[in-house]
């Protein structure tokens, strides 16, 4: 993930109905992999990367000592949530817990 798409995540936990139209990791899932593929074909190598998906899928992981596979962070939250809206909140709690700091606080140090 970019700062670009931080920042817009720190939109979406705010307002998720604008954004993506309802409170939902499926929906959320959706946007960041479009949003992500749009910013490869954009800036490809050169796209400068706060989050890669892979370590924060290795974080849940070891997180919630969940064993090894090829289930993504989107199934991992929700498998470990009751429900969509329940893994839509827990996605922003783990990505504040993986940088170390809130949405709000890392996106207002960015330039």
């Amino acid at each position: 993930m970019s700062e670009l798409l931080l920042k817009e995540l720190k939109n979406i936990k705010d307002i998720p109905g604008l954004y993506i139209g309802c409170i939902s990791l499926v929906a959320l899932n959706y946007f960041i992999l479009g949003y992500s593929v749009k910013e490869y074909q954009i800036e490809g190598e050169n796209q400068k990367l706060i989050v890669n998906l892979r370590e924060f899928e290795s974080f849940i992981r070891k997180t919630y000592q969940l064993e090894g596979g090829a289930k993504g962070y989107a199934t991992l939250i929700s498998e470990i949530s009751k429900n969509d809206e329940e893994a839509f909140h827990k996605f922003f709690e783990l990505l504040e817990e993986y940088l170390g700091k809130s949405l709000e606080e890392y996106t207002n140090g960015l330039s």
